[in-house]
């Protein structure tokens, strides 16, 4: 005797796989992450990295050798197979506190070198940005306690700072870029205040 399925249940079988997905920033600063929480271990996420166009690559698969891709459509993981199986026999989820400190970590360096922010003004804020992420306590001490100190990104910061803003080691001797106005830079190169530089006191 055949059994027909209802079209509800098959067009529930074929539908797209809708998971609480989020992105973050890869090591290059890049929006190119997608994070997939786990449904079989409670606080444990998968990275997957863009590969090309809608496909993304597990990260932790590409290390130990093999390739693990999903598709992810308007930040919905597509296709009947589910995100957590198939993987390599050693790929493990990354704890999500973990990931939620790196995606915190990547966004204050993003931030300093878009905006050209202080370095210890961007580690502050970070900081501070806890308790707004995070729901609980608990949440917020495993985060913090994945967060590097200042003094361990403080260089790394200042680098990043420097891709927006001109050092000047010597006030009395400032660098070609910043004697030039903003009108100067702008204009084309046949423009006459192409280059016009400030009024200088020299007195």
């Amino acid at each position: 005797m055949s059994i027909k399925v209802p079209m509800l249940y098959t067009c529930l079988y074929k539908a797209v796989v809708k998971m609480a997905l989020y992105t973050m920033r890869s090591v290059f600063m890049k929006d190119s992450i997608v994070i997939v929480p786990c449904e079989n271990k409670v606080g444990y996420v998968y990275k997957f990295a863009r590969k090309k166009g809608n496909e993304y690559r597990c990260c932790r698969c590409r290390e130990l050798g093999k390739d693990r891709y999903i598709t992810v459509v308007d930040g919905v993981v597509k296709g009947r197979k589910d995100p957590e199986v198939d993987h390599h026999e050693h790929c493990e989820p990354f704890p999500e506190s973990v990931v939620r400190a790196q995606q915190l970590d990547r966004e204050m360096r993003a931030n300093v070198r878009a905006t050209g922010k202080r370095s210890r003004e961007a580690f502050s804020e970070m900081m501070q940005s806890v308790a707004k992420k995070c729901k609980t306590s608990d949440e917020q001490a495993d985060v913090v306690a994945n967060l590097p100190f200042y003094s361990e990104v403080r260089r790394q910061l200042a680098r990043h700072r420097a891709q927006r803003c001109t050092p000047v080691p010597d006030p009395l001797n400032l660098p070609d870029s910043l004697r030039v106005t903003l009108r100067g830079r702008q204009v084309a190169p046949d423009d006459n205040n192409f280059d016009e530089q400030f009024l200088l006191y020299s007195g």
